[in-house]
C-alpha cells in the first residue's frame, strides 16, 4: 500500500492495525501525481470539523486545504506566529501564509490556551448549526410530502 509522504507509512499501518480506516480518492496502486494531492486536501478539510494550520507559506499544499475549507464554510484557525519572539517569527517565509490568513480575516489566530478554547467553541457551534440545518431540511421535506398527500 503506497502512502504519501512515505514517512507516514508506519502511522498508516498503526491506524489499520488498530481497526482504523485509510481513505483515498484513487484505487490502491495508483501512481501518485502532484495534482492528486489537491483531491486529498479537499477530503482532509471535508471530513474535518475545522482546520488548524500550524505553518504555511504563501504557496503550498496547505493553502489548497484552506481554500477548500473556506468553500466548505469550515472554521479555520492558524497559529499566530506574530505573538512569539516579539513578532520575529512572522517574518519567516514558512509562516507568511498564516499571517496572510489572519490579516484577510479568513482564519482565527490561535496562540494561547484561551484562543484555542474559543476556536473549539466555534467548531462546536458550527456543528450545531449544521445539524439544525439538516433537521430543518428534513422537516421541510416531510411537510412537502404531507401537503402532496392532501391533494391526491
Amino acid at each position: 500500500m503506497p502512502v504519501y509522504p512515505k514517512e507516514n507509512r508506519k502511522l498508516a499501518e498503526k491506524i489499520l492495525e488498530s481497526g482504523g480506516l485509510l481513505l483515498s480518492t484513487y484505487s490502491n496502486g495508483t501512481k501518485l501525481f502532484p495534482q492528486y494531492l489537491a483531491a486529498r486536501d479537499e477530503w482532509q478539510s471535508g471530513l474535518s470539523d475545522g482546520v488548524i494550520v500550524i505553518e504555511t507559506g504563501i504557496k503550498g499544499g496547505t493553502n489548497i486545504t484552506v481554500g477548500h475549507a473556506i468553500k466548505q464554510k469550515k472554521p479555520i484557525a492558524v497559529l499566530d506566529h506574530r505573538q512569539f519572539k516579539d513578532g520575529e517569527l512572522a517574518e519567516i517565509k514558512q509562516f507568511q501564509g498564516n499571517v496572510k490568513y489572519i490579516l484577510e480575516n479568513k482564519a482565527d489566530p490561535i496562540y494561547t490556551e484561551h484562543s484555542i478554547a474559543i476556536f473549539d467553541k466555534k467548531i462546536c457551534n458550527s456543528k450545531i448549526k449544521e445539524e439544525t440545518k439538516e433537521d430543518v431540511q428534513k422537516i421541510n421535506v416531510s411537510s412537502v410530502y404531507a401537503q402532496e398527500e392532501l391533494f391526491e
